[in-house]
């Protein structure tokens, strides 16, 4: 599966740096937010060709879906 870079290339997917990117935008937010589980919702939401401005979109999302376990997730 490849992702779709801002500057139109291409790239294989790495689950890994979707999940280390957002471990660095929870850091320091309450303990129940779980990156993990921001991750794994976002990596069962893609798609091959997905751009990486979709991919930001749908971790923003997932993320404030679960704003009712707690507010830092919004």
């Amino acid at each position: 599966m490849d992702i779709i870079k801002r500057d139109g290339t291409k790239e294989p997917l790495k689950l890994a740096k979707i999940s280390s990117r957002i471990n660095k935008l929870t850091y320091g937010l309450h303990e129940i937010v779980d990156p993990d589980k921001v991750s794994a919702k976002v990596a069962s939401g893609l798609y091959d060709g997905v751009s990486s401005a979709q991919l930001d979109q749908l971790s923003a999302e997932t993320a404030a879906s679960l704003i009712t376990e707690h507010p830092d997730y919004g």
